[in-house]
């Protein structure tokens, strides 16, 4: 028999990886638990930031947001060619109406909004959006009695 392995988000970002994830820190009350940048990678006689000079040394390298239960995994594309696309979305979701609604405004904020947050057969709130780091959204209020 198999054993399953787990699958975790990682988020690429250009340039502002570490703005990125402070802002869903605060916003989603999570918790960055690693934040490494490029410039502190350890050195040795082998390897060393020198060797790559196209890339920024404060851009982040590698990070960790703990967000519940999940793990949510990010850094700053050193070549700057991410492409934001519609082919992944995360969700969010949260029993309170008021805190679904708050989230989804400082989310919105300085974003777009792709579907606005109402009333849905599934949900007493659904909406999404793509907010300013170019992250793909949906928010949702699950109705306890349902889920």
């Amino acid at each position: 028999m198999k054993t399953p392995g787990k699958i975790e988000v990682y988020l690429y970002f250009d340039g502002n990886c570490e703005d990125a994830l402070r802002f869903y820190e605060e916003v989603l009350g999570g918790e960055i638990t690693y934040m490494q940048k490029w410039k502190d990678l350890p050195t040795d006689d082998t390897e060393s930031m020198d060797e790559m000079p196209d890339i920024n040394p404060e851009d982040i390298m590698h990070a960790n947001l703990k967000i519940g239960d999940v793990n949510l995994m990010a850094s700053d594309n050193p070549y700057r060619n991410t492409s934001f696309g519609d082919s992944i979305t995360l969700n969010w979701s949260h029993a309170d109406a008021s805190e679904v609604k708050r989230v989804w405004d400082e989310l919105a904020q300085d974003g777009e909004i792709n579907m606005p947050l109402e009333a849905t057969f599934f949900a007493p709130l659904f909406g999404q959006l793509t907010d300013k780091f170019s992250i793909n959204w949906q928010i949702m209020q699950w109705d306890e009695e349902v889920s």
